[in-house]
């Protein structure tokens, strides 16, 4: 809905309009599909230069290529966090309530913080 986006834009907005939440399972699904793929870029932003310098030969320069291995590797795993996240992310906001979903789509409107 037009709040839903406006809120995610940064969008000021008073509190009728923070409680006009005519989805909230998909709200709370959007969510938390956007923490999952940035908990899993942030893990193959760890993870990538490790397995780049532990696969690379000896005698070349571990750190050439490490930028790339970050940016592969963070594609990579955000993509998977995201599909593998999907179905359980949908079985929780399916099986809790509806005052559940809508209190924790409202929470999440509230804390500037989580917006985005």
């Amino acid at each position: 809905n037009l709040e839903y986006v406006r809120h995610f834009l940064g969008l000021p907005m008073d509190d009728a309009q923070m409680r006009k939440i005519d989805n909230p399972e998909l709200e709370v699904f959007i969510h938390v599909s956007f923490k999952n793929m940035q908990l899993g870029a942030l893990v193959g932003t760890i993870y990538g230069p490790l397995a780049h310098i532990l696969k690379s030969r000896k005698g070349k320069s571990q750190f050439s290529g490490v930028f790339d291995a970050i940016k592969k590797c963070s594609y990579r795993t955000s993509t998977v966090f995201l599909l593998a996240g999907a179905p359980v992310i949908l079985y929780m906001t399916q099986t809790a309530t509806r005052e559940k979903n809508f209190s924790r789509a409202y929470k999440l409107r509230m804390n500037i913080f989580q917006s985005n």
